[in-house]
């Protein structure tokens, strides 16, 4: 699949547990996207979350950062009504607005926004050189942008060893094909390409590496297969009982020395520059 065929109206997780079973491995990110931001927004800013989710890591930040106004969007109706209700049990209705819609097409008016951030959402799902194009036309001029992207498969090592363990027993045309569009869209030049064309300037593309520790096995497994589980609903329990086993042999690599679960590593491209 290339990024021309991938439909932008496709929501990137299924369920609200599965992107709930996703923080886990992504909360190492959320210092970086805050750092490649800078100190400089100004006061009250307004931040967008592009891919928003259940309202991480905009929620998290807001709570650090008293004086920001988030807007979240995500397609997902279900993921932007759990995203509310974490807002409210959290007391932070006042600075956050969650709204469904499309990277592409974002409901937002030309240069009302501070600062553009995205975890493993824009420059991913969707269009994105639409989505370059959104980002720029909403952002004022020096507005700041920070998103963490996934760069290619092979540095995912969870993802990839979970392929390894369906395609021991499945078809692998059964599954998308995550690692050619991957290795496109991380190509040297693709990403900043895009932003550029865009209008964006002083675009940095940084590697950003980091270990999640899983606290057992069954972490690790539901997070893998919520990554596959929507092409793969359709197998009978044995077969999945199979693939379990096999992932968990192929994991084996990554035991924490402790015997406390497993510590595996993940890499993935930090995008930050100015409007």
């Amino acid at each position: 699949m290339t990024t021309t065929e991938y439909d932008s109206d496709q929501p990137g997780f299924e369920t609200v547990d599965d992107c709930e079973r996703c923080l886990l491995l992504l909360d190492a990110c959320t210092g970086a996207i805050v750092s490649a931001l800078g100190d400089d927004l100004g006061s009250q800013p307004n931040v967008v979350d592009l891919g928003c989710g259940v309202g991480e890591p905009g929620l998290s930040l807001v709570k650090t950062h008293h004086d920001w106004h988030l807007t979240g969007i995500d397609l997902s109706p279900a993921l932007i009504a759990a995203a509310r209700q974490h807002a409210q049990e959290q007391d932070l209705t006042d600075r956050t607005t969650f709204v469904t819609g499309s990277m592409d097409r974002l409901p937002i008016d030309d240069g009302t926004v501070d600062a553009v951030i995205s975890r493993m959402g824009a420059l991913l799902l969707g269009n994105p050189a639409t989505t370059a194009r959104e980002m720029a036309r909403i952002l004022e001029p020096g507005g700041r942008f920070a998103l963490a992207v996934w760069a290619r498969a092979e540095d995912h090592p969870l993802l990839t060893l979970s392929h390894r363990a369906i395609t021991t027993h499945v078809a692998a045309d059964l599954l998308p094909d995550l690692f050619t569009r991957f290795q496109q869209m991380a190509a040297p030049g693709v990403r900043e390409g895009w932003l550029r064309a865009a209008g964006m300037s002083d675009v940095v593309v940084d590697a950003f590496d980091w270990v999640v520790h899983y606290p057992d096995f069954d972490s690790s497994w539901e997070l893998a297969w919520s990554i596959w589980s929507g092409t793969l609903a359709d197998l009978d329990e044995l077969t999945v009982t199979r693939i379990r086993s096999t992932l968990h042999e192929l994991l084996g690599q990554y035991e924490s020395r402790f015997g406390d679960g497993h510590n595996i590593p993940a890499t993935c491209q930090m995008i930050y520059g100015t409007r």
